[in-house]
């Protein structure tokens, strides 16, 4: 057994020999394998980070090396050795240029190799939510369905694609695309006799974020009749007879082209054609009512007297009871427009056009009813004349305090017999010449007029007659000019200033200018002072009549200033009280 044994050994060893290296079979290489891969990357991912490490793999074990055989704009690379692939220098990854890269890696054992498809997947980085302000659009009512409204204005920091969706609808009158542009929803229609203002949310998302505003649609009348058209001039007449007339004047220098709508169906047209009685139109109203005349075209002045004095009134003025709109008419006059309108109030809230008007003279002369309308934003730098503008428009005490009167060189009875009491302190007077009765009978006013530059002023006759509260310190006026201040201050009952500065070099009358005036005896002795001094020393004026009726000066110095004005100047000063003792 044991020889036995030894001779399988030695039989093993001869066959081992016999069969040497040369002899046996070539040993087969296992080629690498790598399979499709997917890996997901931030769109804020810089290139010194890892997207991921692709994975492959060699059965015998050996050593793989990596390498990018396509790749996805020139993006990537990746490492030989490890697999792991990354952004290059200075790339970057954008989610809004694209969502995802699709590459091809092969793998090689240095004898065989494979390939695979690598998808990389950019993750949308938000950095800020949408912006959207609330918003205001108008648009005319008889807009169509056809037609965007508005395209809502957004913003997004990250540049993202914005949705927009309407949130809240206004009765589903509105509908708005992707892309933020509102219009009417079909068969859908705006009115403004039904509504002026439709509000509506909208909201807008990146895909991330959303955010709300509303937006506010205006809705603009479109004028369905001439009284709806803000560019017609609109008056308001009442009638109190069947088959009364009313008339309005124009002026006979003048071009006129227009539409007159009379209120009651009757329209007609109005040029240098039509042969008017002694240039006023006239209409008849059949029936008895209220009526709006609307005109639109060229229609530069009107006037309600027979001719552009203070005279005679066109008949059944009194019929006009408001004044609706001014319309875009280019007015050039407006002397005696409104005059002896005892009924009309003012109700328009536009502006009229006054860039070619210079007279205003009695334009609301006797309009009993005017009250106070706002006149702020008039624009009457180029007028030139305002005689008696409101004059014996009784209650009238409108805001005119931003006027530019700079060119007006007449102001004689604006303000006569009315309640005004506008401020008016920072008018520049600077070129008036007439101040004639400017306030006469005025009991309300109190304004400031010291700033006033009265230097080009030459008559200032009844300026302040009957102005019973008006006690403005206006020492300091410039009135070289003057030459006529009769009645100035008579029964002026509440103004008691020493005046006694004025220079009264050409003044020519005074006569009753305190009577029944307030002046203390103490501010009338400073002025009686004040003139006797300015007399002495420039010899004059002589012979003057300054009224003093009711009105008291006192001691020594008040006398002796009289005296040297009427005994060594001959001046008058009649109806004067003196008393010895002063209080």
């Amino acid at each position: 057994m044991k020889l036995q044994n030894i001779f399988l050994v030695a039989l093993f060893a001869l066959i081992l020999f016999s069969c040497g290296k040369d002899d046996g079979p070539t040993a087969t290489n296992g080629a690498p394998t790598i399979s499709a891969q997917a890996f997901t990357a931030s769109e804020g991912i810089s290139d010194t980070q890892a997207i991921g490490t692709v994975k492959a793999a060699d059965p015998d074990g050996d050593a793989l090396v990596f390498a990018i055989v396509t790749n996805s704009g020139d993006l990537f690379e990746i490492a030989a050795t490890t697999g792991s692939l990354s952004l290059k220098e200075d790339k970057g990854l954008d989610f809004n240029t694209a969502a995802s890269h699709v590459i091809t890696v092969g793998v090689s054992d240095g004898e065989d190799d494979a390939a695979a498809q690598i998808t990389i997947n950019v993750t949308n980085v938000n950095a800020a939510a949408p912006v959207m302000e609330d918003q205001v659009v108008s648009v005319d009512e008889d807009v169509d369905d056809a037609t965007v409204i508005y395209a809502v204005v957004a913003s997004d920091a990250d540049g993202d694609e914005l949705t927009f969706a309407i949130v809240e609808n206004d009765s589903d009158l509105f509908e708005i695309t992707e892309a933020g542009e509102i219009s009417l929803a079909s068969g859908k229609g705006l009115d403004f006799e039904t509504a002026d203002k439709h509000t509506i949310t909208v909201s807008v998302t990146d895909g991330v974020e959303t955010v709300e505003a509303s937006v506010d649609i205006n809705v603009e009348n479109v004028a369905d009749t001439l009284a709806e058209d803000p560019v017609s001039f609109v008056t308001t007449w009442q009638t109190d007879a069947d088959e009364q007339i009313i008339y309005i004047g124009l002026d006979p220098d003048l071009v006129y082209d227009f539409i007159i709508d009379w209120g009651d169906g009757t329209l007609e047209e109005i040029d240098e054609n039509v042969v008017l009685n002694n240039h006023n139109l006239s209409h008849t109203y059949s029936v008895v009512g209220t009526y709006k005349v609307i005109i639109a075209g060229t229609f530069p002045a009107m006037r309600t007297n027979i001719s552009y004095n203070t005279g005679p009134a066109l008949e059944n003025v009194d019929k006009l009871v408001s004044l609706d709109q001014w319309g875009d008419m280019q007015w050039q006059r407006m002397d005696v427009m409104f005059a002896s309108c005892i009924n009309m109030v003012y109700d328009a809230i536009d502006v009229p056009d006054l860039s070619q008007v210079e007279t205003m003279n009695s334009m609301f002369w006797d309009c009993e009813s005017l009250g106070s309308p706002n006149l702020t934003n008039w624009d009457v730098s180029n007028v030139t004349e305002m005689t008696s503008l409101f004059s014996n428009a009784t209650s009238f005490n409108g805001d005119v305090s931003n006027w530019n009167v700079s060119s007006v060189t007449n102001m004689s009875h604006m303000f006569k017999q009315t309640q005004f009491n506008g401020d008016i302190s920072e008018w520049d007077v600077s070129n008036v010449e007439d101040m004639l009765a400017m306030f006469t009978g005025n009991s309300s006013f109190t304004g400031d007029l010291s700033n006033w530059n009265t230097s080009k002023v030459k008559e200032m006759t009844a300026m302040f007659k009957d102005a019973t509260s008006f006690n403005s310190d206006i020492s300091n006026w410039n009135t070289e000019n003057v030459t006529i201040m009769k009645w100035m201050f008579d029964n002026a009952s509440a103004f008691n200033q020493d005046l006694g500065g004025w220079n009264i070099g050409n003044i020519g009358d005074m006569e009753f200018m305190f009577n029944n005036s307030g002046m203390s005896p103490g501010n009338m002795n400073n002025t009686l002072i004040g003139w006797a001094n300015y007399v002495e020393l420039n010899e004059g004026p002589v012979g003057v009549t300054c009224g003093m009726a009711g009105v008291t000066f006192c001691g020594m110095g008040g006398e002796a200033a009289a005296m040297i004005l009427i005994n060594d100047n001959g001046w008058q000063l009649p109806g004067f009280i003196f008393e010895m003792e002063c209080p």
